[in-house]
Order: C-alpha cells, then structure tokens, then sequence
C-alpha cells in the first residue's frame, strides 16, 4: 500500500497493484467493502465531501463511492506515474515523475488543467496552505505562489538528504529528509524566504499534522512528535517493521499506509490492523481524563467577536469572529487541546462582510 485517506465514514486505501479499496474500521477491526482497479497503479489518495481524488500510474482519477460500488467519474492522464496528490480549494496537486506539478480544477465531471511548472528534478511530493504551494524535488525544497495560471518561484530550501513527505500547519512546514541519515525538519515561510528552525534526526516517512501532533517514522518508530516554535520533541512512538508512506486522520483515527498493510492508531493507542488483519496493540500514553481547553485566535484583535458561533467535530473546532478587522474570519482548532489549525478569510473580504457570522462543519 502507498495512499490512505478518509472521509470520516470510509477508510480508503491506495494499495497498488490492487487499486482502491474502501474500509470501514469499528475500532477494533477494518472490514473491506469495495474496491476499484480500472486497470492502474494507485498510490496517493486525497478527497473531498464528494469525489476520491487517486494518483496512479499515468494520471489522476476521480471516483464516487456509495459504500458498495466505486464509479469512476473523469481520469487526467498525465502520461508519467504520479507521485503524490493534495488539493485546497478548487485546485487539485499532483506531483508527477517526469519532473512537475500540474494544476487541475474539476467541476464534477470533467478536470481541466489550469497550470503546470516543470521543475528541475522529479516532484515528488506537493502540499500548500492555501497561500502558497509546495514541492519536493529530490535535492530541493520550493515554494510557489499559483495565481490560477501560473506558478511563480518563490524561494528554495537545499536539503542534503533529498527532500520529501511534507505537511505542514498555518505556521510552519515540517520535510522528513528523504535518505541519507534522514531527520525531520521545521521550517516557516514568510512569503519571500524559508527559515530552518530544527530538525529531529532520523526522521523519514510520510509527514501528517493534526495541530497537536506531526506524525512520522523516526527510527522505525511512527512517532507522535511536538513543536513549539523551536524545538521537535518525539512524544511518543511504538515500533513498525514498515515506514508509514502516506498518514491521514478523520478526527477519530489516524490512519497509515505502510509497505505491508494498513493501520489504525487512537490518540497514544495504536489499534494494529494490518491487512486483513486484525491485531490489537496497546500503545501506553492514552488518557481518558476529561479537560478543558480555553480556545483563543492567535492573532486576536479587539472587538473581533470571536466565539460568537462555534461548531464541533470530533477533534475539531471550527469558531467564527465575524468583525475580525471588520470583515470577519473563522478558525479551526484542535478540540482537545485548544491549539489552533487554521484561520480562513474570504480572499475578496470588504469592511462589513461579516465572514464567520456562522460555521458549521459538514458532515465528517
């Protein structure tokens, strides 16, 4: 398996040579109930609240799923094996071997390219913050700005090891090192430069960030690890035989595709169940105990009128502050611990829009 994504109700698995395949996991086991092939290699897997977005061999797929029967909607072929796929907005991502990162809009049945940047090396990884996007390409970490046409070079970050996995949250970027001795590394971005600001070595495997927790491999260890600002810290880890190649979560389960199977882990409790298996494995670290978490906005401002809505998602919180600088705002947060994911802002927001005068979540 290369990809795993989920929509909250289903598990989705990009298993190779075995297409997608669909999951429903009950906290203790994952039951298969479908799975598509079309006669391609799937690997990266991303989604939104309708379609299933697969990287495979020659292109990107879209595909329904009704918890039966996957329908294939539309295929971008690309014409080289795409590596990895992520999505924010109406763009879709896909880092393809042949050395880029091509631009798509679907309308529900039909993708359309919208841009396209060759860079120097094979794009292995993509990811951005709805600001800027990012792009691993084997020696190079680089950053873009796309305008909806063209894609703009804004700095690079060299990286002995070769870049890899990323992720990131609205502060910072967290690249494992893609070989060599490895290590995960902490960077912001201010629009014009990268800044270095850790790395914890041995880091490498796919990277995944709720807003409490970066989730990678350190050491044959899938590792839950902090930062605060300035230093990585490996929380807590429980040994695998197999770095974790893609991680996703659903505000209940953190999900890994590894080289033999799938897993399921619940907070510090790593619920194993390595296809078609179903092992359980108690991962010491979990609590029970309730808390309270006082949710604040990191940028607050005076009569911003922030919490006048809030909504809940397992996990997640989703607050408005309709008068944030009189146009309004909302932001996402971490439910358990108050920190703070995102901020949204509407890109053509005026004085009196009232941007968050109501959030809620949709579905999962």
């Amino acid at each position: 398996p290369f990809g795993v994504w989920s929509d909250g109700d289903y598990v989705y698995l990009g298993d190779h040579n075995a297409g997608v395949r669909a999951f429903i996991f009950d906290g203790s086991t994952f039951t298969e109930v479908g799975s598509y092939t079309g006669g391609y290699l799937a690997h990266g897997l991303w989604g939104d609240d309708d379609y299933i977005y697969v990287a495979d061999n020659n292109g990107i797929l879209a595909l329904t799923f009704d918890g039966t029967t996957f329908t294939q909607v539309d295929r971008f072929t690309i014409g080289s094996f795409v590596n990895d796929l992520w999505g924010y907005g109406q763009y879709i991502y896909g880092a393809y071997q042949s050395q880029g990162v091509v631009a798509l809009s679907f309308d529900g049945s039909t993708f359309t390219q919208e841009g396209i940047i060759d860079t120097p090396g094979s794009a292995v990884h993509v990811w951005g913050d709805g600001q800027y996007v990012y792009i691993s390409d084997g020696p190079t970490l680089r950053a873009y700005n796309f305008d909806g046409s063209t894609f703009t070079l804004l700095d690079t970050y060299a990286v002995a090891g070769g870049s890899g996995h990323l992720w990131g949250d609205s502060n910072y970027i967290y690249m494992d090192e893609g070989s060599g001795s490895g290590g995960l590394h902490a960077l912001s971005f201010d629009g014009t430069s990268f800044t270095f600001i850790d790395k914890l070595n041995s880091g490498q495997g796919a990277v995944w960030v709720d807003g409490t927790y970066i989730y990678t491999n350190v050491t044959n260890q899938f590792s839950a690890i902090t930062f605060d600002g300035t230093t990585l810290t490996q929380e807590q880890s429980i040994t695998v035989s197999n770095a974790p190649r893609q991680v996703w979560g659903d505000g209940q389960y953190i999900y890994t595709a590894a080289g033999n199977g799938l897993f399921a882990y619940s907070g510090f409790e790593c619920l194993f169940a390595d296809v078609p298996g179903d092992q359980i494995i108690e991962w010491a670290g979990a609590s029970d105990t309730a808390t309270e978490e006082k949710i604040t906005a990191s940028d607050a401002t005076a009569g911003a009128r922030y919490g006048d809505w809030l909504d809940l998602n397992g996990r997640y919180a989703l607050v408005g502050a309709f008068d944030d600088l009189d146009r309004g705002a909302a932001y996402l947060n971490n439910s358990v611990t108050g920190a703070e994911i995102r901020k949204f802002t509407a890109s053509d927001g005026a004085v009196g829009d009232s941007y968050g005068a109501s959030v809620a979540f949709d579905g999962n």
